[in-house]
């Protein structure tokens, strides 16, 4: 599993177009958490949230770093972070990208 934290104060119909654009992959989870929470203050502390918005990436498998993100806030830059680490083919708007692999990889990919 892979998961993006989006803070609280992003724009909030920004995170849903995101999270809808990657509804359908299961392995990359968009999530939020609102680090003023007296509740989830530890786990900004661990993670270094000190201010706001920030946005981590938590790469699949437990031994992994989150990847602090540090691009632009529109819906193409987060599309392209997330294909990128997901491993994933989403376009803006939730469809699919340019590339898309078919299945058995040695078929390999169209364009």
């Amino acid at each position: 599993m892979r998961v993006v934290l989006f803070p609280s104060a992003c724009s909030l119909s920004r995170r849903f177009i995101v999270a809808k654009n990657f509804e359908s992959e299961e392995d990359c989870i968009i999530a939020d958490l609102n680090a003023d929470a007296p509740e989830s203050k530890p786990l900004a502390q661990e993670y270094g949230v000190s201010s706001f918005p920030t946005i981590k990436f938590f790469p699949k498998g437990a031994d992994q770093n989150p990847i602090e993100y540090d691009t632009g806030r529109d819906e193409a830059q987060f599309t392209e972070f997330l294909n990128k680490h997901c491993g994933t083919h989403r376009a803006v708007g939730g469809g699919l990208n340019d590339i898309v692999c078919i299945v058995p990889e040695s078929i390999g990919c169209i364009r």
